[in-house]
């Protein structure tokens, strides 16, 4: 069936997304006359290095290649790794869009860092449903134990099971090997919509990082006054404090940016901020 020619307006009869053609996406209109260079699911989608249209599904003149290297962009944010082209969750974990329109799940280094050396990794089984603002896996550490989300709506589809053996390595590799598990995905495009990306990853980063220097100098007036001063330039992570601080109130700190149960206020979370994510902090 031949398509019309799209207008420069939006209207009803929008142009079947590249990524929906390719069978990545089970469904987004394009609205863009296949300006897919201005759009962010092809932006998060392509620059992941592993999902690609099929040639012909590609967009009218343009090559489906990314380029040489394939890799990620890696920022560096205050003393944290943070890959450029992933999707993150206002609780931390990260999302990754794969070949079939799969997502792959973990949590970012802001995380596994604030947390500390991981004992344990508890993993949804394949076939569970998971979704934002739900209660889908958990990890254990030297505070006690922590209940984490997942970004995107979906069914598990295959877990990492090297965790149960290795829980070390989130923290030794958290967007490679220390991965969560993989979802095949429910509503994909309405998810992403809800997450961080590109710039406003690092606008929320750089905000995650003050309010966590801001809650540990409070502990460290209370607590062991020397490493507050060494805290503020930035010297300290909380790895160093699991031994100055109580566990109940290291346990709180861990919940306040990881815990899908617990609650906090992060400013881009307001009205007129970037990127709300799926659920508001209170």
């Amino acid at each position: 069936m031949k398509r019309e020619k799209e207008s420069s307006q939006p209207r009803q009869g929008f142009l079947e997304c590249v990524w929906m053609l390719a069978r990545v996406v089970d469904f987004k209109l394009c609205d863009r006359e296949y300006d897919c260079e201005n759009c962010w699911l092809d932006k998060g989608i392509r620059q992941t290095g592993n999902a690609r249209p099929a040639a012909s599904a590609s967009r009218p003149g343009a090559s489906a290649d990314r380029g040489p290297g394939g890799e990620p962009g890696m920022m560096n944010i205050r003393g944290y790794s943070v890959p450029s082209t992933l999707f993150y969750h206002p609780r931390h974990s990260w999302a990754r869009i794969e070949e079939g329109g799969r997502v792959r799940v973990g949590l970012d280094d802001f995380g596994q860092k604030l947390a500390g050396r991981f004992y344990s990794v508890l993993l949804p089984a394949p076939g569970t449903e998971v979704g934002p603002g739900c209660e889908n896996w958990r990890i254990v550490h030297s505070a006690g134990e922590t209940v984490l989300t997942t970004p995107v709506r979906g069914v598990v589809e295959e877990r990492n099971s090297r965790l149960s053996q290795l829980p070390s390595l989130v923290n030794r590799d958290p967007y490679g090997n220390g991965a969560a598990f993989v979802v095949k995905p429910v509503d994909l495009v309405g998810d992403l919509k809800g997450l961080y990306y590109g710039r406003q990853v690092e606008r929320w980063c750089e905000n995650e990082v003050e309010i966590l220097h801001s809650e540990l100098l409070k502990l460290m007036e209370k607590h062991a006054p020397v490493l507050g001063q060494t805290l503020q330039d930035g010297g300290v992570h909380i790895a160093d404090l699991s031994a100055e601080i109580g566990a109940p109130e290291l346990q709180r700190l861990i919940d306040r940016f990881l815990s899908v149960s617990a609650s906090s206020l992060s400013v881009f979370d307001e009205p007129g901020g970037v990127g709300r994510g799926p659920e508001r902090r209170k």
